[in-house]
């Protein structure tokens, strides 16, 4: 171009707009992804269960988890436990009663109802050890 040959915005524009359209002779594959999201759900309910993840050098982050993951169990056994005495203060107000200390059966009244009900005391024993657990957890 000469100095006195000026360009219009509007050819520069158009010239600026071919060049999009221009084939390129290196025949490259176009390689952009094709735009989509990601979804990425965190599930942060593991109850501690990657101790290992933490790096071995601080072993006081695996301490805590191992601490965590106890107190958690701890938790759900002692939900069980609690569901067990609701149920049992509901059973036993059905549970026969002698009328009377003189009545002559009151013996086997409460023969039988320890029979029927051993199951159900083992899991009032077991609430007793729980508790022990529990305090000495705590202590």
């Amino acid at each position: 171009m000469a100095g006195n040959d000026r360009v219009s915005l509007n050819d520069a524009l158009s010239n600026v707009e071919v060049l999009d359209e221009l084939p390129l002779p290196d025949e490259q594959p176009c390689i952009e992804a094709q735009p989509c999201s990601v979804v990425y759900q965190a599930n942060f309910d593991t109850n501690f269960e990657d101790r290992n993840g933490f790096v071995t050098g601080i072993a006081k982050y695996i301490e805590e988890a191992t601490v965590h993951s106890s107190l958690n169990e701890l938790l759900d056994e002692g939900q069980e436990h609690a569901v067990m005495l609701y149920t049992w203060r509901c059973c036993s107000r059905a549970i026969p009663q002698p009328k009377s200390n003189e009545q002559p059966n009151r013996v086997e009244i409460y023969e039988k109802t320890v029979e029927v009900l051993a199951p159900e005391v083992n899991k009032l024993l077991n609430f007793m050890y729980f508790q022990r657990k529990a305090i000495e957890r705590f202590s």
